[in-house]
C-alpha cells in the first residue's frame, strides 16, 4: 500500500514539473511593479484597526479577573475585545504566559537582545618551544 501511494505521488509530481514553464525575457507574467499598491481607505482601515488594537488591550491589561471574564464571554463586545480578553482569561487561568508575552510582543515590540563576543586575542599555539600567532 505504501509503494503504491508513493508511485502516485512521485507520478502526479513528475506532471507538475512538466508543466512548468520558465520564465523567459519580457514574459509578461513577470510583475516588476510589485503587488498593487493599497487604496488610502484601506490603509486608514488598517491603522485605525492598529490603534483599535493598542487602546483596546491598554485598557483590558488593568481590568481586574471578574471584568476580563465579563468581556471575554460577552456578545455585546466587539470581537477583537473578546478574543484579547479570552486570551488573557485563559492564559491566567491555565498559567500559560505566551498569548500574553506575543501580544506584549505586537504593542510594544521585542526586546532587543545584544549578542556580546568578546573581543578576538590572537590564538597562541605552542609546538616544541615555539610561539606562533594564528
Amino acid at each position: 500500500m505504501r509503494t503504491v501511494r508513493r508511485k502516485a505521488t512521485l507520478k502526479r509530481n513528475a506532471k507538475g514539473i512538466a508543466n512548468l514553464i520558465p520564465f523567459k525575457k519580457n514574459d509578461p507574467r513577470i510583475n516588476r511593479n510589485g503587488p498593487p499598491k493599497l487604496p488610502p481607505e484601506v490603509k486608514a482601515l488598517k491603522n485605525l484597526t492598529t490603534e483599535k488594537f493598542i487602546t483596546d488591550f491598554n485598557d483590558l491589561l488593568v481590568k481586574s479577573h471578574r471584568e476580563l471574564w465579563d468581556i471575554a464571554y460577552s456578545v455585546d463586545e466587539p470581537i477583537l475585545r473578546v478574543y484579547v480578553a479570552r486570551c488573557l482569561v485563559q492564559g491566567k487561568m491555565h498559567g500559560d504566559y505566551f498569548m500574553l508575552n506575543m501580544m506584549l510582543d505586537r504593542l510594544i515590540g521585542k526586546v532587543v537582545q545584544p549578542i556580546t563576543t568578546p573581543p578576538k586575542e590572537p590564538l597562541i599555539v605552542r609546538i616544541d618551544g615555539i610561539d606562533a600567532k594564528l
